[in-house]
């Protein structure tokens, strides 16, 4: 008999991906609490959103690459490429669009990317009987 046992490698792509969601949850949470000691952190916390959007997104694309009409990221993913479009449409050069309304537009993405990561975390850490589930009609077992 061996001591040594064989690692848990059932892991699937989903609790990866919830570890890496607390990751940055426990991380936001202690860095907004360091602001009471430090204010110069506000940027820390703001550059912390490049890593956490590229990796909500980037689990969207393989979820519904993966699940295809079954993966409940869909309607997140469409959302997250609507964004992604409307900050490379307001990051363009100025002359397309007013300087007013460049301004509003860049406050309206910004709120829409928080908006954003909190309703992916909402569909991450969803309880189980919450998720669709497909069954057949005349199915009565």
């Amino acid at each position: 008999m061996s001591i040594i046992t064989k690692p848990n490698t059932n892991w699937n792509m989903r609790e990866v991906n919830k570890i890496i969601q607390l990751i940055f949850i426990t991380a936001l949470v202690l860095l907004t609490f360091s602001l009471l000691f430090d204010q110069s952190l506000v940027m820390v916390i703001l550059l912390l959103g490049l890593p956490l959007g590229f990796s909500q997104f980037l689990y969207g694309i393989l979820d519904v690459l993966a699940y295809k009409q079954d993966s409940p990221y869909r309607r997140y993913l469409y959302a997250s490429a609507i964004t992604l479009g409307l900050i490379a449409f307001a990051s363009y050069d100025g002359r397309v669009i007013p300087e007013p309304l460049r301004d509003l537009l860049i406050s309206a993405v910004s709120i829409s990317c928080v908006v954003l990561a909190i309703y992916f975390w909402f569909i991450t850490f969803r309880p189980s009987e919450i998720v669709k589930r497909n069954h057949n009609v005349l199915d009565l077992e």
